[in-house]
């Protein structure tokens, strides 16, 4: 549209105004002055070059679409559905909004074609900055702040087979509490234990905001591009704590 239609706005503006009985009846004199104007081939130009770039934007986007729409993500997104809930800007507290949440999951899994739920602190592809968990092994010499820190999201039971991500080792979270159990993603896996192993294995994590502790690897999730079409950073899941119950979360 901006290629094809926009460009001859104006010349056909110009023409519709153009007297056309008087210009035929003196043969076109001074209409056209008998020399080719300079303007006039500038704006041809203009119109040229800028309708090419216009078309190669097109082109580019169309392609980029094209290919986006047939990226395998790691997750399903052709059937899943994200709002995002917030029951503390209603005043609800942290023991308030879990039972508020226990109860609309109970409702959305009783609902009509609906094969799984689960609450998460952020959607896929969310805008914003990661949360970052420092992650390192017993054995690690750093302490505090000298650990590497990884992009983290808090997820409830039953996220991974609700979004469609495979888990490619161990188990995800179950319904029971599973506070003392962490599930990393490949990437990490494989940074961490490059032997291969991970279940069963024990890091020392630490959120700046509580004490440092222990926790067991419970699962390793496979890639999911859910926070961009970047390679996927190494990553970790926790489960879903009354910390992430005092703000919004996000029901898929």
């Amino acid at each position: 549209l901006v290629a094809g239609v926009l460009p001859g706005l104006g010349p056909a503006l110009r023409a519709a105004r153009v007297d056309v009985v008087r210009v035929l009846g003196s043969h076109g004199a001074g209409s056209t002055g008998g020399r080719p104007s300079h303007v006039r081939r500038w704006l041809v130009a203009a119109q040229i070059a800028g309708s090419t770039a216009f078309l190669a934007i097109a082109a580019l986007f169309a392609q980029s679409y094209g290919r986006i729409s047939s990226e395998d993500f790691g997750f399903d997104r052709r059937r899943l559905l994200v709002a995002n809930v917030d029951p503390s800007s209603h005043g609800y507290d942290a023991v308030r909004a879990e039972r508020y949440f226990g109860e609309l999951l109970a409702r959305v899994r009783a609902t009509p074609g609906v094969t799984n739920v689960a609450l998460s602190d952020l959607p896929a592809f969310v805008m914003g900055f990661k949360t970052k968990m420092r992650a390192s092994l017993p054995s690690a010499t750093c302490v505090s702040d000298g650990c590497p820190a990884y992009p983290t999201m808090s997820v409830g039971p039953g996220y991974f087979s609700t979004m469609g991500i495979a888990v490619t080792a161990g188990r995800e979270f179950g319904r029971e509490s599973d506070s003392g159990g962490v599930i990393v993603n490949q990437t990490l896996a494989r940074l961490l234990w490059p032997a291969g192993q991970g279940v069963g294995e024990t890091l020392r994590l630490d959120d700046t905001v509580s004490v440092a502790r222990s926790v067991t690897v419970v699962g390793i999730a496979a890639k999911a591009y859910t926070r961009g079409a970047d390679p996927e950073p190494p990553g970790l899941y926790v489960q879903i704590g009354p910390r992430q119950f005092e703000g919004g979360l996000t029901l898929l």
